[in-house]
Parts: C-alpha cells; structure tokens; sequence
C-alpha cells in the first residue's frame, strides 16, 4: 500500500457523467451500469465504453446489500441534454482527495480506499461526505480506478 499516492485535488471544470440512482447491492453495479447504456441507446446518445463512474452513498458493512444507494454512470461524447427524468448529470467539482490504482478492482479498490483513510488519519482532516466516488477505465488489458473523497 505504500507505493499508492494520495493527494487533495481541487477540480475547477466538472467531470460530468450521466447516470441514475440505484438501490440494490453493489455487486450489481455493472448490470446497473448496462441499464444506463441502454437507456442512452434508447436515446441514441453516444457513450465513451470502458469508461463508468460509481458513487457509493452507503458503507456495506452497515446496511442489507439490498438497501445500498449508489449513483452509476457513464460519460457521454459530448455535452448535450438528456431529456428523460430516468437519467441525471452529475457534476463531480470541489475539492477531493484523489488516488488512482491499478489491477483487480476488488483488490485495488480495497487498497486505494486504505491508503486515503490513512492519509485522512495523518492529516487529520474531515471529509464533506462519506460517498465514495469511483470512475473506472479498462484500456489495452488494464483496468485503472480513480477514487475521490470530497473535502
């Protein structure tokens, strides 16, 4: 975990996905994910693939799988309106502390999380929400995952 780097970010331009709030077990996310994609399609907007954002709202130790609340979403060719009332933007702007891994998303994922509450730890500092904010990229065999925490 000590070769994982951890900063406090501040994003000026929003990073903006489209998605939709589900509430079911996180294991489900990509299904939830598809459903997005579909809806676009349905919409014939284009979507970037391998490319998704997740905010999980709930810690799983502490609800059912069924009562999780997590948003899922993807990123879109361009800025353009969706006119649906199934689907949201979402504009991820502010200030974060930031960490990106590499390889098995259950792994690194449980690893990028760690090293942030350990840098939370040592800096003392106070998070504005406990959602945690993922966007995952798979290119060329590798899968790669940002994750933030707003400050």
């Amino acid at each position: 975990m000590s070769n994982i780097s951890v900063r406090q970010i501040s994003i000026v331009n929003p990073i903006k996905a489209v998605g939709k709030t589900f509430t079911g077990d996180y294991s489900q996310s990509f299904a939830y994910i598809k459903e997005v994609q579909a809806l676009l399609d349905a919409l014939s907007v284009k979507w970037i693939p391998n490319k998704v954002l997740g905010i999980y709202y709930d810690h799983p130790a502490e609800k059912k799988p069924e009562d999780l609340r997590s948003f899922q979403g993807v990123f879109t060719e361009h800025d353009q309106a969706i006119l649906t009332g199934t689907l949201s933007i979402l504009e991820l702007k502010g200030s974060f502390l930031y960490t990106k891994v590499s390889g098995d998303p259950t792994q690194a994922i449980s690893d990028g999380y760690a090293a942030l509450f350990e840098y939370i730890g040592q800096h003392s500092l106070q998070l504005k929400s406990n959602a945690g904010i993922q966007i995952v990229t798979f290119e060329e065999g590798i899968i790669q995952t940002e994750i933030y925490l707003e400050l």
